[in-house]
């Protein structure tokens, strides 16, 4: 399958540059887990008569939460870089706690097709005199509780990043002789033929 759209299109990077392009990519995927995060929180409330759109819209939030957080620690591919725990929590307990949760809901949940504790199914089987009926059950459960946990993992994230980026930007500037000035510019490539 052809792809139809880049996200972008500037040419090989100067190799001067590649490492602030790694810290780059860093910065997107913590950046997209913040908002992600924030839509989860601010999401409709949940309650027993809420609609399942409600609630998958809220999973919806999480699992790109948890997938962008995720991209931060994960196999990275070619220009890109990953990042230990252990760098960015340090001895902090409690942090690599929260991490470790949000890691695991990422491979058993969110990446992979495992037991989690968010998601299950029942299948009931009756039998009457001339057939069996099964009965489907699904249940989705959503960690509510933990996201003031997972904003703390996120900031720490978060700092770690922009002063990994700033200290790598300080180096470079040295090494080349002037500043480096940062501007943000945000492109959105809509696919051919669509308006």
């Amino acid at each position: 399958m052809p792809q139809l759209a880049h996200a972008a299109d500037e040419g090989p990077l100067d190799e001067r540059f590649q490492q602030l392009s790694r810290w780059t990519y860093l910065m997107m995927q913590v950046h997209w887990a913040d908002i992600f995060l924030g839509f989860a929180e601010g999401a409709t409330p949940l309650c027993a008569d809420s609609q399942l759109q409600d609630v998958l819209i809220h999973h919806g939030h999480l699992a790109n939460f948890i997938s962008n957080y995720s991209k931060c620690f994960a196999s990275a591919g070619r220009g890109r870089t990953k990042l230990e725990a252990s760098d960015v929590f340090g001895d902090d307990e409690h942090l690599r706690e929260i991490h470790e949760r949000i890691m695991h809901l990422r491979n058993k949940h969110i990446a992979h097709n495992d037991a989690s504790g968010l998601d299950d199914v029942l299948i009931n089987v009756t039998e009457l005199e001339d057939a069996f009926v099964a009965s489907h059950s699904m249940g989705i459960a959503l960690p509510l509780n933990e996201y003031p946990y997972y904003r703390k993992a996120l900031r720490t994230l978060e700092l770690y990043i922009v002063d990994g980026s700033e200290r790598h930007r300080e180096s470079l500037e040295r090494s080349l002789g002037k500043p480096i000035q940062i501007k943000l510019k945000w492109t959105h490539k809509p696919e051919p033929g669509s308006s």
